[in-house]
């Protein structure tokens, strides 16, 4: 068969045995830490960030990542839009953030479900391409928990319908192999605890698919 050329993190990956579903590696020495960057063009994952008050009884916000008052707790770089535990945080927020390679110039539509709320902000305007690309608008969120991968359901105050809620985004117009900055902001007060993003593309002919796929 075919050599196999593996790269980690820009770093050569000798390959010292492999099997039809896994093979193993050994790298060489990493020339920066992975996780202190957003991922560039041509690199795929998302940054992960999570903040949280050394006082645990403090709620997180929005605008908590903006203001510095709780420090990041975690870091880690993610391969898909999706996070999911249960009842093993309080009171912590996470802010997933990369770029979107558009596979087809089309119009796109984004989902978002989480427990307990989430937003999704992307900048369609300015692309990688053109220089300025995070200057990223708010297209999606969820002030109240739905449950995990229900990108339909509303849910309010008391059971009442979150009219309020903007879960499905509108259709932005994108261009296939431009990159565009998105980002996702999650928090996490008690209970159940997930974040999903998905989108579904309408192609120029009129033919809709609806892969629900991660980003």
């Amino acid at each position: 068969g075919k050599d196999i050329d593996i790269k980690i993190d820009g770093v050569k990956c000798t390959v010292t045995a492999q099997q039809n579903d896994q093979l193993t590696c050994v790298t060489g020495k990493a020339t920066a830490d992975s996780d202190t960057v957003l991922p560039k063009l041509g690199q795929p994952g998302l940054l992960r960030e999570k903040i949280k008050s050394t006082d645990s009884t403090k709620t997180p916000y929005w605008g908590a990542f903006g203001d510095g008052n709780y420090p990041v707790v975690e870091k880690n770089l993610m391969t898909s839009f999706e996070t999911y535990a249960f009842n093993q945080d309080v009171n912590y927020q996470q802010k997933l953030s990369g770029w979107f390679t558009a596979p087809a110039t089309a119009n796109y539509r984004f989902y978002i479900s989480c427990d307990d709320a989430c937003k999704l902000l992307l900048d369609a305007v300015n692309p990688l391409s053109s220089g300025t690309p995070t200057s990223p608008s708010v297209i999606a969120y969820r002030y109240y928990w739905t449950q995990w991968r229900n990108y339909f359901y509303q849910n309010g105050v008391n059971g009442a319908e979150g009219s309020d809620e903007v879960h499905i985004s509108e259709w932005v117009s994108l261009v296939e192999g431009e990159s565009y900055y998105i980002e996702g902001q999650h928090i996490q007060w008690s209970g159940g605890e997930h974040f999903t993003v998905s989108v579904e593309i309408e192609l120029p002919s009129g033919n809709s698919n609806h892969p629900m796929s991660n980003v």
